[in-house]
């Protein structure tokens, strides 16, 4: 299976591993250049909205904003 980046304490789930690899090899089988053209750029515009989800998420935590609200899509239900 792939390895998660060499940052200690970045830590894959199970699930996220298995998907990881799943992709892993689906790229592997591709032979279309343009589609691994078009894969890549999806990849690096997905890398790019996670970066900005998680400084959201310090941004929120280091101000100790009293209360976020989620879009509904993103609350948890209790």
């Amino acid at each position: 299976m792939s390895t998660p980046p060499s940052n200690s304490h970045v830590k894959l789930l199970p699930e996220q591993e298995f998907l990881l690899e799943e992709i892993n090899r689906s790229l592997a089988r591709t032979d279309d250049p343009e589609e691994l053209r078009e894969t890549a750029k999806e990849l690096a515009l997905l890398w790019q909205k996670q970066k900005s989800a998680t400084r959201w998420v310090l941004d929120v935590v280091k101000s100790n904003r009293p209360q976020v609200t989620l879009p509904k899509r993103l609350q948890v239900k209790e």
